[in-house]
């Protein structure tokens, strides 16, 4: 390897890192807050802006040949929506009902543009709706600020909203995209996402997909005697109840890298590649 370095910039920041590096690996070790995920370019969550060939790149899958300015934030578009229904799904979850319909459906990342004043300007979300029905938004109050979720909270019908929708983001049809639209499929979440099950559900009764089970990690360690024993239960049972060579398995999280997954689905003869990460 050579032991050129090169300058890359990210939001301002500079970082020396050496020329054949991973990208995500050398940000990574030198304590730079980067989402990441799959570390296979499948779930997309360690994805950047490249300023500088106004283009979205995959951290996790660039080697490093040339300086870099990047960024976390992407070009938008934006449209703004009447807030139609709220309802609160619980203390933790509210749902956003908002006028459609519109193209985007259950899986796409939605941003929503917050007013002066409430912190962070961009909240990013998912859609939970189906496609051609009204957007519906699931917003989660332990990635809000107090005063963002304050702020969602008290939105009353009509009242609006600025949504916008990254130009360079895949559209999620999730199981439909990642061809397991007739394939037995065991969801895995991540603790932050278990509101998400019953949408989840609402998806795979509209495909010929079948569920195998629904299991949520009590913590972000795959390795914690808690989130093992319950999923060597239900992988066990969903492999004598369809076969392991058939099971497919999504897990709705980050920060768990398929390194992690590894021996566990080894143990049960399934093979890494049946394995599909959602953010």
């Amino acid at each position: 390897m050579s032991c050129e370095s090169h300058i890359v910039k990210l939001d301002g920041l500079a970082y020396h890192l050496n020329d054949g590096d991973n990208l995500l690996t050398a940000l990574l070790a030198q304590s730079v807050n980067l989402a990441h995920g799959c570390r296979a370019g499948v779930c997309g969550a360690c994805r950047l802006y490249d300023l500088g060939n106004d283009d979205p790149l995959l951290s996790c899958q660039t080697t490093l040949k040339h300086s870099l300015t990047l960024s976390h934030r992407f070009p938008m578009e934006g449209d703004n929506f009447n807030v139609l229904e709220k309802s609160q799904l619980d203390d933790q979850n509210l749902v956003l009902t908002l006028l459609g319909p519109s193209d985007d459906s259950f899986g796409d990342r939605l941003t929503v543009l917050l007013p002066d004043g409430y912190g962070e300007a961009e909240q990013e979300c998912m859609a939970i709706n189906s496609p051609g029905e009204k957007i519906q938004i699931l917003l989660q109050k332990n990635h809000l600020s107090h005063e963002q979720w304050k702020y969602f909270s008290s939105l009353e019908p009509n009242s609006l909203l600025s949504i916008c929708v990254d130009r360079s983001q895949r559209k999620g049809r999730l199981l439909v995209d990642l061809s397991l639209s007739d394939m037995p499929v065991l969801l895995i979440a991540s603790h932050e996402h278990h509101a998400f099950e019953p949408y989840w559900r609402d998806v795979l009764q509209q495909l010929p997909a079948e569920l195998a089970g629904f299991v949520v990690l009590s913590s972000k360690q795959l390795g914690c005697s808690q989130n093992l024993s319950k999923l060597t239960e239900v992988l066990q049972q969903a492999c004598q109840k369809f076969g392991a060579g058939k099971l497919q398995i999504v897990y709705h999280g980050s920060g768990i890298p398929a390194t992690d997954w590894e021996p566990l689905l080894r143990e049960h003869r399934i093979r890494l590649s049946q394995l599909h990460f959602v953010r």
